[in-house]
């Protein structure tokens, strides 16, 4: 009974969508969620996407490839975590970003970020709700 009321809940803030990148169920409808699996689905789909990668909008997503191509610095890093935590900040207003990390990994030269965040209380409102939530991407 207390999950169906914390589910219903979290369904309130966060509403209901499509999860992307969209994928189909075993009949024609798309996978939709509510709650966490909504916001990470985003998250996701922020730091999967390059900037410039979708034309009808190409300022959504991060700008990794100066990073990518160039020496690993401490200071560097330092500038892609607040890049990446600026970015989902900018286009997931449900996510409210308490710790960014992300680093370069030498031997695949692919960026690897760990994004600790927490639902807000409302869109846009400061208050936050629920535990931090953790998840990682490979952009």
């Amino acid at each position: 009974m207390a999950t169906r009321a914390l589910d219903s809940f979290k369904r309130s803030i966060t509403g209901n969508g499509l999860v992307h990148p969209l994928r189909r169920l075993a009949g024609s409808d798309f996978v939709s969620a509510a709650g966490e699996s909504l916001v990470k689905a985003s998250v996701s789909q922020i730091c999967g996407t390059r900037r410039g990668e979708l034309p009808w909008r190409p300022d959504f997503g991060l700008d990794v490839e100066r990073y990518r191509h160039s020496n690993v610095t401490v200071a560097k890093e330092m500038r892609l975590s607040e890049e990446v935590a600026k970015t989902i900040a900018r286009f997931e207003e449900r996510a409210s970003i308490r710790q960014c990390a992300a680093r370069k990994d030498l031997d695949s030269n692919v960026i690897n970020v760990r994004v600790t965040w927490s639902l807000r209380s409302e869109r846009g409102m400061p208050g936050v709700l629920l535990p931090p939530v953790t998840q990682e991407a490979t952009v």
